[in-house]
């Protein structure tokens, strides 16, 4: 069997090297430089050492493993949670960490059993639902087992949280159809009270006051309560407006699933997008590069977000509430200036000029 000074020699380091790289720990005082981490571990790899990582659980009382709850795919209307996915197993990958993923459908109590269980080092929560969430903390804290939120808010909670900014992102939409000649715009959601739903709106509820009366801004939620497919319901509501005399150039959709529906709303209601109907939606999905036309996104930045989660979660840091992570819009070919309303510009610029010569 292969120890730590069979890799030592190999590696003509230290043991005391060895087991810090291997064990992924840092001493203050003690500084090991990438090259070596990367030589020890490649040593290791080569001479076929398995560290038992049971064993070195046991007796830290601690895994290098986290439990990831509320990342059920199954159960998610949103793909972003697969870029979550993916984004946290390889960064806590490079870290030499495992995850395990657990189904939000279970209870308190077994979420907690099966942490302890593992010895599980922290946990990313998603969830919409603040008393579990709460409840998971209070219950984790005897074990020495964090709790961070990831993609997941409350206001006034003792949870740490790492989000986008989601209202900033509303904000940068709302002037980015603004610029393009818009000024009647109708913001359209699922739903209109989750933390990550009311930030979006409230976004786009102030950028409309901003522009000090240029913008037009109205809402609709499509949150009925009625038995009917959530992509259905949607679907009629966006049409119902678009039918309507006072129909929008533009839609702020409060995710890219809305986005689509919003798109084939407009096809069925013979709109050109962007031609006669401007869209953008928010979460930069993988499949907006997929609609007829590509759909304009606001961007979160999903790896970037993992990463803080779990930095935080490792870091041990008790006093952070709330890191905020920039967005941006990815721009794309189904928003464009108004055509009608570009055209009435012109037409009234053009009268102006022919009244002003016609006095001159």
């Amino acid at each position: 069997m292969v120890s730590m000074s069979d890799i030592a020699k190999a590696a003509a380091v230290s043991r005391t090297t060895v087991s810090l790289v291997l064990n992924n720990r840092y001493i203050k005082g003690v500084n090991i430089s990438d090259e070596t981490r990367r030589k020890v571990k490649h040593v290791a790899v080569e001479l076929g050492y398995c560290q038992n990582e049971l064993a070195t659980s046991v007796a830290k009382g601690k895994s290098r493993i986290f439990g990831c709850i509320g990342f059920d795919v199954a159960e998610e209307v949103a793909i972003s949670v697969g870029q979550l996915i993916s984004a946290t197993v390889r960064y806590a990958t490079e870290r030499d960490y495992s995850i395990k993923l657990l189904s939000s459908r279970s209870s308190v109590a077994e979420l907690v059993h099966t942490c302890q269980g593992y010895r599980m080092c922290g946990v990313l929560l998603r969830t919409r639902d603040r008393a579990k969430a709460e409840e998971l903390q209070e219950k984790l804290q005897p074990a020495g087992i964090p709790v961070v939120l990831l993609d997941s808010a409350f206001n006034d909670t003792p949870l740490p949280s790492v989000v986008a900014d989601d209202r900033d992102g509303m904000r940068q939409v709302v002037e980015y159809l603004a610029s393009l000649g818009h000024r009647k715009l109708t913001y359209i959601a699922f739903e209109d009270f989750q933390p990550f739903t009311l930030r979006r709106r409230q976004g786009f509820l102030d950028a409309i006051e901003a522009s000090g009366g240029r913008l037009a801004g109205r809402l609709c939620n499509t949150d009925n309560h009625q038995p009917v497919d959530t992509f259905e319901r949607s679907e009629a509501a966006a049409c119902e407006i678009l039918r309507s005399s006072e129909r929008p150039t533009a839609f702020v959709c409060n995710c890219d699933e809305i986005g689509m529906v919003t798109l084939r709303a407009a096809w069925r209601c013979g709109l050109r997008v962007p031609e006669d109907l401007s869209v953008v939606g928010f979460g930069n999905l993988p499949t907006d590069q997929l609609s007829s036309p590509p759909l304009t996104s606001v961007a979160p930045p999903y790896v970037q977000m993992c990463e803080s989660a779990i930095d935080l979660l490792l870091s041990g840091d008790t006093t952070v509430r709330e890191i905020i992570m920039p967005v941006s819009i990815k721009i794309r070919r189904s928003a464009a200036s108004p055509v009608f309303e570009a055209k009435q510009f012109m037409s009234q610029n053009n009268n102006a000029g022919n009244n002003g010569g016609q006095r001159r």
